[in-house]
């Protein structure tokens, strides 16, 4: 078991303060910006910039107000590889309209639809030197809003681990963690970064990520491996919260594209 914490301040939140380049591969021993900006009152602020299940990241600014793809003024182009895809074999059997627009720039258009039962069809095009390309083709999934992890770190799934119970006068939160990178089968160790905490009044908030592998890797599936953290404080009765998903999804912030 890894253990984080004892016999120490409880963790927090890391601040990125700007010493950590985002735009280079984080590799272990590299210090992790904050990777748990967590919206206030539910909203986040309009500058914070979020993915929706991948790039291209996007202010949260359209989170709050988007605009129909009928009513936007797009670049001349950018919906050409779009509109192809759509008219193809596969797309054909993707929704055809009512998307809103969410980035629309001189560079790079990315368009969405929520249907009726919040799955996300999200599209994206950018520009290149040889003209505007499909860089984005998805539908079906939930989409989560998440703060974009920089290069060289990866997802780190957790649950609470059942065979340690965890209760309200325990300072110990026990964790069953597992890398969503492949790594031909090997347990992320040493990979496995810092815990990012934050404890409130109501619940509390962590997120886990890892340094990915390098090489060639396989993928035969991933172990669990237990992760202790200390609050130094007793639980209560607060829920313990994914802060990588804590967020939700893009069918909790879009209305439902009109019919």
């Amino acid at each position: 078991a890894v253990a984080f914490g004892c016999g120490s301040a409880a963790p927090v939140a890391v601040v990125d303060d700007g010493s950590t380049p985002h735009d280079r591969w984080l590799t272990q021993g590299d210090p992790v910006p904050n990777i748990m900006v967590l919206p206030t009152n539910g909203v986040y602020e309009p500058d914070v910039f979020v993915e929706c299940g991948g790039p291209p990241t996007f202010p949260a600014a359209a989170l709050r107000a988007p605009v129909l793809l009928s009513e936007s003024d797009v670049a001349d182009g950018a919906m050409v590889p779009l509109e192809e895809f759509l008219a193809s074999g596969e797309g054909g059997f993707w929704p055809q309209d009512s998307y809103w627009t969410f980035i629309n720039t001189d560079d790079v258009l990315m368009i969405v639809h929520i249907g009726a039962d919040g799955a996300a069809t999200t599209l994206a095009a950018e520009r290149t030197d040889s003209g505007w390309m499909a860089t984005r083709l998805a539908t079906g999934g939930s989409c989560p809003i998440q703060v974009p992890l920089p290069e060289g770190l990866g997802e780190v799934g957790w649950r609470e681990d059942p065979a340690t119970p965890n209760e309200p006068e325990s300072t110990l939160i026990a964790l069953l963690a597992t890398g969503r990178d492949c790594s031909s089968g090997h347990p992320m160790g040493d990979r496995l970064a810092p815990p990012q905490v934050v404890v409130t009044d109501d619940a509390i908030y962590v997120a886990l990520v890892q340094y990915r592998p390098t090489g060639t890797q396989e993928c035969p599936g991933n172990p669990e491996e237990a992760v202790t953290i200390n609050i130094n404080e007793p639980r209560g009765d607060r829920p313990l919260i994914n802060a990588r998903t804590a967020a939700g999804t893009l069918a909790d912030y879009v209305p439902v594209s009109p019919s």
